[in-house]
């Protein structure tokens, strides 16, 4: 008879003399002991998994995150449903919740066919949960299930139903909610990504705030780092560039004559590995910028005249962070006027505005603060 770990504690426990700690294998009292032993292991287990759930590095990744659900016709009940199938799988009926997810199962003769192909109605909201996107198209990712009634047969579209997880908590904690059908892997990259590349107010962390919002951060693996790595990607952002969690000089990366980004063989030893990462997709301006062609063409009229853009910008930032008179939040912000870091001078262009000419080049002085005109 094998005896389990905490058995063992147990039987180590009781005086040396004891027959049954020379031979437990062979003792009556260590079978009689093997019970609390079981005890004491399940305990232990359900207390471990717990302590586990508390860290991002040891949470469980195939705990359930996602389900799909479908809206029943008003006239269908889990009374005249008779079979709900795909294609080519029947599914089963499981009658609570515990059972579905897999939490109530041992009781059950072939529990293993209810990890996968169930189904559970909830009669109260009149909504039939799955467990798989069966039937999956490019017109709906997340399927369609057919359920058959007494004297009718139904197809309904499924949709994913967000499961709150361990990784939602940490998500939480973070400011960093879950997007829609993300797996535990994917959101707990970009938990992990709070931390390697953090949001600020400056251009980098605004392209950190961004790309870890819309999850515009892509990774790759770089299988052998003497050779030059090819990123085919078109809207790679040069500046953004980490191999193995460290920044790497755009300088020493080049823009091929087919539109690839070329990162230069980096590490003498064969078969070195490194991960490569980087924010594809972002675009970055500023407004004030004149040199940037391509955004002041998007913000002014070929008369000057500021655009719907400009003019959706200026009343976004307005409502934000406003400067104007009886419109400040004093509570939140400040501006010095004699601080040329925090100081500035911007309005929307109209046609009546007066014209500069003549002014330009000259500096006019009004206490620390220099205007260029």
């Amino acid at each position: 008879m094998e005896i389990k770990d905490y058995t063992k504690k147990i039987i180590s426990a009781l005086p040396y003399w004891f027959e049954i700690r020379k031979h437990p294998e062979k003792a009556i009292g260590a079978k009689f002991l093997e019970v609390f032993g079981i005890e004491l292991q399940e305990v232990f287990d359900i207390l471990d998994y717990a302590y586990k759930q508390t860290r991002i590095d040891t949470a469980d990744m195939d705990f359930t995150n996602i389900v799909y659900k479908t809206v029943l016709p008003y006239n269908v009940n889990s009374n005249n449903v008779t079979c709900v199938r795909s294609k080519d799988t029947v599914l089963a009926k499981v009658d609570s919740i515990g059972k579905f997810f897999g939490i109530n199962s041992n009781d059950l003769s072939y529990p293993e066919l209810y990890e996968n192909n169930v189904y559970f109605i909830d009669d109260s909201k009149n909504i039939l949960y799955v467990k798989h996107n069966y039937d999956a198209l490019k017109s709906n990712e997340a399927g369609f299930i057919q359920v058959l009634c007494t004297d009718k047969s139904y197809t309904l579209p499924l949709s994913i139903y967000k499961v709150w997880n361990f990784f939602d908590e940490f998500g939480l904690l973070l400011d960093c909610p879950r997007l829609y059908g993300e797996t535990n892997a994917e959101y707990k990259m970009r938990i992990l990504d709070v931390f390697k590349n953090p949001a600020g107010s400056n251009k980098e962390g605004l392209m950190n705030a961004i790309a870890r919002e819309l999850n515009m951060r892509k990774e790759i693996i770089w299988q052998d780092a003497r050779v030059d790595l090819i990123i085919e990607d078109p809207m790679v952002n040069l500046s953004s560039i980490k191999i193995d969690g460290i920044k790497y000089n755009e300088n020493q990366v080049y823009i091929t004559d087919e539109n690839t980004v070329l990162i230069p063989g980096i590490d003498s030893n064969k078969g070195t590995q490194k991960t490569v990462s980087y924010v594809s997709g972002i675009e970055m301006h500023s407004i004030h910028n004149k040199s940037d062609y391509k955004m002041q063409n998007e913000l002014f009229n070929s008369d000057n005249s500021s655009t719907d853009l400009l003019k959706y910008y200026v009343n976004l930032i307005e409502t934000s962070c406003p400067i104007m008179w009886d419109e400040f939040r004093w509570d939140e912000a400040y501006f010095d006027i004699s601080d040329k870091n925090v100081g500035g001078l911007g309005c929307i262009p109209t046609l009546c505005d007066g014209s500069i000419e003549g002014f330009a080049g000259k500096t006019l002085v009004k206490g620390e603060l220099d205007i260029n005109v």
